[in-house]
């Protein structure tokens, strides 16, 4: 925390990087991360340069214990990460840095899914406006389409499917005013291309209503 504080006097933003949180979870359960052995290094002695014990700077493919790969032990030596471990750290790195630029892209969609049940509620009480007063009006409409945002800088391409259900009823209740309620049914299925996917299901229940000049109260 004295270094964070220190580059943070300085004017130097930094990711701080959990290893020892990501280490615990690869001892926990290493098949899931494909390692086969957790506690012994995975090269052996490489002499002269290193006869008493093993050393990653002296380890090639030569020179592992058998049954060692450079991916499926989680120690190259008593200290170092293997290459496989490297790699789960670099991709822990990664995800910091692109996961908030894919996070600053889930907020487009359900604006997106939401815009298709205004939709069907402004089409509902623009047909309820014209009913005859004491006139109740019932509308109901289904809306599924594609929403897609472009790879931009930092940002991911987005995919989602988007299916919105609306059903709702309104009332004129005098020349001037008409009311309605309604309740939408909004599902999207969302791909962020390599970062990921995950999906929307939102239920909105609407009061809304419509004054004399055109008004409009959601």
């Amino acid at each position: 925390m004295t270094l964070f504080n220190a580059l943070a006097a300085t004017g130097q933003r930094v990711i701080p990087v959990d290893t020892f949180t990501l280490l615990n979870e690869v001892v926990a359960n290493p098949a899931s991360f494909g390692f086969t052995n957790i506690t012994t290094p995975s090269c052996g002695p490489f002499p002269p340069f290193a006869p008493a014990g093993v050393n990653s700077q002296f380890c090639t493919g030569a020179n592992l214990i058998p049954g060692a790969t450079p991916t499926n032990f989680l120690f190259a030596d008593g200290i170092h990460p293997s290459t496989g471990a490297h790699a789960i750290v670099a991709d822990l790195v990664k995800s910091l840095i692109d996961g908030p630029n894919a996070y600053s892209t889930m907020a487009e969609v359900p604006l997106a899914s939401r815009a298709a049940h205004i939709r069907t509620l402004d089409a509902g009480l623009q047909q309820g406006a014209t009913a005859g007063v004491g006139k109740v009006n019932v509308f109901a409409a289904y809306d599924g389409a594609k929403f897609d945002i472009s790879a931009a800088g930092n940002n991911p391409q987005t995919n989602s499917k988007n299916r919105a259900a609306t059903v709702g009823v309104t009332m004129r209740v005098s020349e001037a005013v008409t009311v309605g309620v309604a309740i939408g049914k909004n599902t999207n299925d969302v791909t962020m291309g390599s970062l990921g996917q995950y999906e929307l299901d939102e239920t909105a229940f609407s009061l809304f209503c419509i004054c004399e000049g055109g008004r409009i109260l959601w």
